[in-house]
Parts: C-alpha cells; sequence; structure tokens
C-alpha cells in the first residue's frame, strides 16, 4: 500500500478508515489486513487514554514493519509456489514424452527439468 508523508502522520493509506473504526476495507492483502486490525486496535487504546501518543507511534512503527516483513514473506512464498508449479509442469511434459518415447534425448530433458541442467548432445561418432 502508497505511503503517506512524514507530516501527516498517516503511514498507511487506510490508516483514517481504522481511526475511525470502520470495518475492513475490501481488497487488502493478508498483510494489510492484519496491520488494519492492529492500528485500529491501537486507535481504541490511544482515544481511551490506555497508551500515551509516544507508544502509540513506537507500536506504529512496529506494526509497518510487521507489514512489510508478512508482504515480503508472502510475496517469496508467491515465487516459490510459481517455481514448484512450473518445475512439476515441465517434468510431467519430459516424464510423458519418455514414456511414448525411451530416448536418451527424453531422458535428458527429464533431468534438465529438475536438475535445471542441460546435458551436451552426443555426437553421431560417440555412439558405437
Amino acid at each position: 500500500m502508497a505511503e503517506r508523508g512524514e507530516d501527516s502522520g498517516m503511514v498507511f493509506e487506510y490508516e483514517q478508515a481504522a481511526m475511525r473504526g470502520e470495518p475492513i476495507p475490501p481488497g487488502l492483502s493478508a498483510a494489510d489486513r492484519a496491520a488494519y486490525l492492529q492500528l485500529r486496535g491501537l486507535y481504541v487504546q490511544y482515544h481511551s487514554r490506555l497508551i500515551s501518543r509516544e507508544t502509540g507511534s513506537a507500536d506504529k512503527k512496529r506494526i509497518l514493519r510487521a507489514r512489510d516483513e508478512e508482504a515480503r514473506a508472502a510475496a517469496f512464498r508467491e515465487r516459490c509456489l510459481s517455481h514448484t508449479v512450473r518445475l512439476w509442469k515441465e517434468v510431467e511434459c519430459a516424464a510423458s514424452d519418455y514414456r511414448k518415447s525411451r530416448t536418451l534425448e527424453n531422458a535428458d530433458r527429464i533431468m534438465e527439468a529438475i536438475y535445471r541442467v542441460g546435458f551436451p548432445r552426443r555426437l553421431e561418432h560417440d555412439e558405437g
């Protein structure tokens, strides 16, 4: 989510809604939904005079840091998932070709799909 300038004191674009105690806005990522709920609770505590402005500000920085860490972790998980899906699609395609035609080239395609390394192609005079 976009951040606002230091002059307004607002860090999150949905912070004013959290300050007013509104429901979670639609379309937020999981990390932003968690941050929203934490901010909403933080503002309840601040307005109830349970915490000071300094404590609220320090907690808001921790919420921002946690939100950013979770967003990075979610992006990493998405990259891992994408890699895994691509890997298994390539392996299945190569394995299917190998089942149809048990050639060295098709076996090499399986190995390449799994280990991401190519194998040198044999020259005709090497086969013998």
